[in-house]
Formats: structure tokens, sequence, C-alpha cells
């Protein structure tokens, strides 16, 4: 149990869920149940926020290098920010493991924001997929909430697309990332209680140092990471403002969130065709000197598809304008759909590779 000194509102609070919630890691072998456990803190990190939405604002303390979160997990270095907090390195001090911790930025929060990180925390709690990032502990001490997550330390999906456009990976390759992405996507698009992530871009997808040969194609497993924005199909109140846009402009499915006020999984399909079309042209589909004007263009303009890259086959030309359609019901339905359409085409790709490898050996 920690001892925590009651100096703001929310320190009831803070020495309720400090005794209950830091777990031990499970093994492999556990991790249905450790997965069970989560989601039993989140539910009582929910059940006690309840007491604390009586308060109009909070105060979340700022971290402090070398401070010890839960008594457990020192705080290292910063590396990076996402859509609901800061992300920093910790050392887990009982297992020696490193981990990202990620907990809201110091300042005045209002009782919707603070709903909003621990519904990240809820959602998280019940994810278990390769191309997911896994927590590893949730909870709330010295008066702030806090994730921890496997750390993932390969860098983001924008190398991928930088190696492409400098020759490093093939298109084959990038494809079968693309199709990667696209079977987290599905993942969180057809569980019982789905999940819209909202925010997807390339920053926002890790790659890991785990290896996979699916599809013969040998590459890093990719993660998706930072749910801050996500949208819960069963929500009864949408906490992100509908008819306000979040997440990165350039990426973000704005046509969905101005247009038709409503965000659901094909809005993920969107930020993926705009992903993919910065893939084979090298540009972004929407560019302005303004946020306004890059929302404008998102809502009234179409991406020009006249500077495609070398050797880009016209059916990928194709599902990159469908994904990019305006309204949900002209693009691909679901990400299965994407997946399968972007390995059968890069699987004559992969057939070529093999003959110009075996032409050169002979």
């Amino acid at each position: 149990m920690f001892i925590l000194i009651a100096i703001s509102p929310l320190s009831f609070l803070a020495k309720a869920v400090a005794f209950g919630f830091t777990k031990a890691i499970f093994a492999q072998s556990e991790k249905t149940n450790f997965i069970s456990s989560l989601i039993e803190e989140a539910t009582k990190m929910k059940l006690l926020l309840k007491e604390v939405l009586n308060l109009n604002k909070a105060h979340i303390d700022p971290i402090k290098p070398k401070e010890l979160i839960a008594d457990r997990y020192e705080i290292k270095d910063p590396i990076g920010s996402g859509a609901a907090g800061n992300i920093h390195v910790v050392y887990d001090t009982r297992t020696g493991e490193k981990f990202a911790l990620k907990t809201l930025r110091e300042g005045i929060y209002s009782k919707k924001e603070l709903r909003r990180f621990i519904r990240e925390a809820n959602a998280m709690a019940t994810l278990s997929h390769p191309n997911i990032v896994t927590i590893e502990n949730l909870g709330w001490d010295k008066n702030r909430p806090f994730i921890v997550m496997e750390y993932v330390e390969g860098g983001n999906f924008k190398t991928i697309l930088e190696k492409f456009h400098s020759g490093e990976i093939n298109l084959n390759t990038l494809l079968f990332y693309f199709a990667d992405i696209c079977e987290g996507l599905r993942y969180l698009h057809e569980r019982p209680n789905p999940i819209v992530h909202r925010d997807l871009k390339p920053q926002n997808i890790l790659i890991s140092n785990e290896t996979t040969d699916d599809d013969g194609s040998v590459r890093n497993v990719l993660k998706i990471t930072d749910f801050g924005l996500i949208h819960l199909d069963t929500e009864s109140t949408i906490l992100t403002s509908i008819g306000k846009p979040l997440g990165t402009f350039v990426y973000a499915p704005i046509p969905d969130q101005l247009e038709r006020n409503k965000v659901d999984s094909r809005s993920d399909l969107y930020s993926l065709g705009v992903m993919l079309f910065e893939a084979i042209t090298g540009k972004l589909p929407y560019k302005g000197d303004s946020d306004a004007a890059v929302l404008s263009k998102h809502l009234y303009s179409e991406p020009d598809f006249r500077n495609i890259l070398p050797e880009i086959p016209a059916r990928l030309i194709t599902l990159t304008k469908k994904l990019l359609a305006k309204h949900p019901n002209d693009r691909c339905q679901r990400a299965e759909e994407v997946a399968t359409e972007l390995r059968e085409i890069a699987t004559p790709s992969a057939f070529r590779a093999s003959f110009s490898r075996l032409l050169a050996a002979a």
C-alpha cells in the first residue's frame, strides 16, 4: 500500500486506488488471467472516478525525473506525447525491465478530460493482439492516473515509409506492412464492443524488434498505440467533441468528423488511405497554409494522383482512391477486406522479385 499525503481534492482517491491497482506482471502462460485482472482494476478505477466527477476540475501534478510511480516504476527519459498525455521510459525496479508509462500532463483538468484518460485505460486493458501495444499495468498514484505499456523502441511507421521511398524496402514488403496494420484495425473494429481509433497516423504505429515471416515476407511487427481519441460504439456520451476535428488534421477522417458528425470503423480506413497515398506518392493528399485550409481540402478537394511513384500498380491506386472516398459508404467497408486486397496486390510483386533473384543467381 502506498502512503500518500493528502494535499489535493484527489488524494482520497489516490489512497483508495493505489492500494489495489499495482499487480505483478503475469507470465505469458497466464496472460488471460492477467488481462482479466486489468479489466477488474480498470472497472474499479472507473467506479472510484465517479466520486471525483463531482468536482468541476482537478490538478494533476508534474512527473519528476527519477520519481518512483506506484513504488515500482522509476521515471527515466521522456519519449513523446500522445493525444491525452506524456509518455516516459520507466525502469521496473522489481523485474529490471523497461516499459513506457503514460500520464496526463501537469495542469488543471476537467472531469471530461479525466474521463477520457480513464476511458483509454479501460479500453486498453481489454486488448490482446500482436499488432496492438500491450498494457502491463494501470493505476492512480501521486494524484495522477497512469498506464504502463510495453516499450517499443524501433521507431514508428514514418521510418517504414522513408525506407520505401529510399529503396531500402520493396513494394511487396510495404504492402504486407499495411496489411499488418489492417489486422490490428480488424481486431479493434470486430470486437464485441468495437473500438474506432480516430487518430491513426504513422506516429501512432510503432515498429517492434520482433519479426514475423507471415506471407513469406520477413518484417518487423507493427503495433498500434495511443488510444487517447478512441470512440467506443457503446458509449452513451461521446467525450471528444462531435463536430470538432480531433487528431492530426492531415491524417484525420475530417469528412466523417465534420460533414457527418459521426465516426465508425470506416473512419480509420480513411486515415489508412491517407497513409497509403503518402506511400505511393511521397506526399500528403491534403496540404495547406493553415489548419482551415487543410480541413477544407479534406471536405471539398480530391487528391492529386498524377505524380504516382514508378511501378505502383493500377490496382493499388484504385484501392487508395476508394479508401479516400468522402462518404464512408463509398470506401472499403472492413479492414479485413483491405488486408486481403493488399496481399493480393503484393503477391505478384513477390513472385516477380523471386524470379528476378533466380535469374540473377543463374
